[in-house]
């Protein structure tokens, strides 16, 4: 199987190969983790032009790699990536199309499921859901059955469109939840900008807001200052896109029930792309102050951020 991971990692597999990659993933969390493993060493150690390594120097790479940064009292970045603890993607440059893009992505009744579609978007699917993706070079869409929570990668030439039964949201670049039941429509935002559509009409949703829709009435838009207490059905899961550093910290002190400050207001709207499952907060702020070059120090229950 490493093999054939190494080759997916080139884009070499064959169809037949990604599908007997995407079950094997699936078939039990070992499996995606060792999978994990091998792509985050693959990002850290294979450059863009650089000859591929093979499966037995990616593994070796992963069983042997060492700290490359110092962060009191905190896992190295380079260790959890080898551990697997880092579902977060840490990607400073170009976006990565290490992920399997998937047609479609079911949950039952009590399952939840996050995934990364091609294009860099991630989403987390709530239970009971569908998400089927429309696989095309020229366009970024999906379609919804249910509810689910969008980080949307910004591209200004590509809108990131949802579409429902009831209605539709279209995004250039943010942070958003999608909910359709039975003829009931509801789109909230936490970051950005979200054009929605339904029953005839649309209108403009920004962040602190949600929009409704039901029946096919035109959609309302209110506001909503608790939009963190709506998302909180996604769990232990954090996923930030080109988020500002200061909502990240105030996403993980809710998260971790921590004081998180930042000592230099210059760092505050750095931006962080990244996100993470049930990591515990030490690897997490990692992450974060490694991709904001930024030191973290934790002090008991307080974090500090500073240059």
């Amino acid at each position: 199987m490493d093999d054939l991971i190494t080759r997916f990692l080139r884009g070499e597999a064959r169809p037949g190969e990604i599908a007997q990659l995407a079950a094997w993933r699936q078939a039990a969390s070992e499996n995606e983790q060792h999978f994990r493993s091998m792509a985050a060493v693959w990002r850290a150690t294979a450059p863009d032009h650089a000859p591929r390594p093979t499966a037995a120097s990616i593994i070796r790479q992963a069983e042997g790699r060492r700290p490359s940064f110092s962060v009191r009292r905190m896992a190295t970045l380079a260790a959890m990536l080898v551990l697997g603890l880092a579902i977060g993607e840490f990607r400073p440059g170009a976006r990565s199309q290490l992920m399997l893009s998937m047609t479609e992505l079911v949950t039952g009744a009590t399952e939840m499921a996050t995934t990364r579609l091609s294009d860099g978007t991630v989403v987390r699917l709530a239970p009971a859901s569908r998400l089927q993706v429309v696989e095309s070079a020229k366009r970024r869409e999906v379609w919804l059955d249910g509810k689910a929570f969008f980080a949307v990668e910004a591209s200004e030439r590509d809108p990131f469109v949802v579409r429902t039964r009831a209605g539709e949201a279209q995004v250039l670049g943010t942070r958003f939840q999608v909910e359709v039941k039975d003829e009931d429509f509801r789109v909230i935002v936490v970051e950005g900008r979200v054009d929605v559509g339904a029953g005839g009409a649309r209108v403009s949703v920004g962040g602190g807001q949600a929009a409704y829709s039901s029946a096919g009435v035109p959609p309302s838009v209110v506001e909503t200052p608790n939009v963190a207490g709506l998302v909180d059905w996604m769990g232990a899961v954090l996923i930030f896109e080109s988020t500002p550093l200061y909502r990240v910290a105030q996403e993980v002190e809710r998260r971790f029930d921590i004081q998180v400050s930042i000592a230099d207001p210059a760092l505050r709207n750095r931006t962080i792309t990244a996100w993470f499952g049930e990591e515990e907060v030490e690897p997490v702020l990692s992450v974060i102050c490694r991709i904001a070059d930024v030191r973290c120090v934790i002090d008991r229950d307080v974090v500090t951020i500073a240059p």
